[in-house]
């Protein structure tokens, strides 16, 4: 089992960090929408905005960071 998870590390990385992007971008949306009565096209941009900030940001860190680092080795 660990051998599948050192072997497929990357996509598991980006699996999680793109699941977690899509619930926050959803959770975001739905929360303007219905909570704070914000029209939908305008929730959408920032939702979309605030998902594509953390989407790169987790990305970077998790994933192209280590690419890095293994290209140096």
């Amino acid at each position: 089992m660990q051998e599948i998870l050192k072997k497929h590390a990357d996509k598991f990385r980006f699996l999680i960090v793109g699941s977690t992007n899509t619930v926050l971008d959803f959770g975001i949306l739905f929360s303007l929408t219905i909570f704070l009565n914000i029209p939908k096209e305008f929730a959408n941009f920032i939702s979309t905005f605030v998902a594509f900030l953390f989407s790169f940001f987790a990305n970077k860190k998790t994933h192209f960071q280590i690419n890095i680092q293994k290209l140096k080795k």
